[in-house]
């Protein structure tokens, strides 16, 4: 099994991140995980036409795993704005590209 675990903050410092890392080391035999950052995504913004190479490698990478693992802070009662971000990217254009 192929699993994508995305770090859901840009912090340098993450509890999450130890956390899918952790379960990396742990489950290993049982399934592929790859540990992906979003620190080095772009803001997302409507008025690009074209999704950025660092979200297509993202996309794709999702599109190919078998399952997708999302940790992240609780942050003020919601997401991190980091990653409402990149779930704004992943999602938006997905028709016309």
């Amino acid at each position: 099994m192929k699993l994508v675990a995305l770090v859901g903050t840009n912090a340098s410092y993450s509890y999450n991140r130890k956390l899918l890392w952790y379960m990396k080391k742990r489950f290993g035999q049982l399934a592929q995980i790859d540990v992906l950052e979003i620190s080095d995504l772009p803001l997302f913004s409507e008025d690009t036409l074209d999704r950025p190479d660092s979200v297509l490698f993202l996309s794709n990478k999702i599109a190919e795993a078998d399952g997708l693992i999302i940790s992240t802070p609780e942050y003020d009662h919601s997401i991190t704005a980091a990653l409402k971000s990149v779930l704004e990217w992943l999602s938006w254009g997905m028709s016309i590209h």
